[in-house]
């Protein structure tokens, strides 16, 4: 009776353990808050981000500063990083209408759909890319 008890919880833990390991595998990663983002995210929709954590540094609204990156796409890959020490500002997929801001004094950027995304740099709008093609920018502040 004791063994028969003993293998029913060892069964009914592995079926537990079997389901979280489920759940953790298959769940989305855990999103940062907004202090840890470098890049200035909207207050309406946050992406995945992985930064390093420092104060964010924004721009003024209409696209002043270094660069401003809005998705026009239903979803848009864009990395964004600091030069020369390469320090990760953002780094996941933005949904359409959404905008990231950076003011970095030099920056990388890589868009995954360039056709997709407007990106003005020192407040100017950049010439569209070819959709679906991956671009990369590489942004002086002036």
């Amino acid at each position: 009776m004791i063994a028969a008890a003993a293998v029913a919880l060892a069964i009914a833990l592995l079926v537990v353990g079997g389901v979280a390991l489920w759940g953790a595998l298959t769940s989305e990663p855990v999103r940062p808050g907004p202090a840890t983002s470098q890049a200035d995210p909207p207050a309406a929709a946050r992406s995945t981000a992985t930064a390093r954590p420092r104060q964010p540094q924004t721009s003024t609204a209409g696209g002043g500063g270094a660069l401003l990156v809005r998705c026009r796409a239903a979803k848009c890959g864009v990395f964004i990083s600091s030069s020369p020490d390469n320090d990760v500002l953002f780094n996941g997929v933005m949904r359409q209408g959404e905008e990231r801001r950076a003011d970095e004094p030099r920056m990388n950027l890589v868009v995954s759909d360039s056709g997709g995304v407007d990106v003005y740099i020192n407040g100017k709008l950049q010439p569209k890319g070819s959709p679906g093609k991956r671009k990369i920018y590489t942004i002086v502040k002036t």
